[in-house]
């Protein structure tokens, strides 16, 4: 993949952070997606089922992290 860095740096002369989203975490998901930092998709529909994903995962680490508290709240 640092190939493919290099040779895009090379064209476009701006430093170049290459992110899979299909394998981050779902916060720099959202963050690519809302942002459109995206130079190169294969297909539309992707961005579709990317952002739920995202959002989806989002809502379960923000629902987790409320349990917690919550349940720190009642045991403390």
């Amino acid at each position: 993949m640092r190939l493919y860095v290099e040779i895009l740096e090379d064209l476009i002369m701006v430093p170049v952070d290459l992110v899979p989203l299909n394998r981050a975490v779902p916060i720099v998901v959202l963050k690519a997606l809302q942002e459109e930092r995206m130079v190169f998709m294969k297909d539309r529909r992707i961005y579709s089922e990317l952002l739920k994903r995202a959002t989806a995962g989002i809502a379960d680490i923000k629902l987790k992290l409320g349990l917690s508290t919550y349940f720190q709240k009642i045991w403390i």
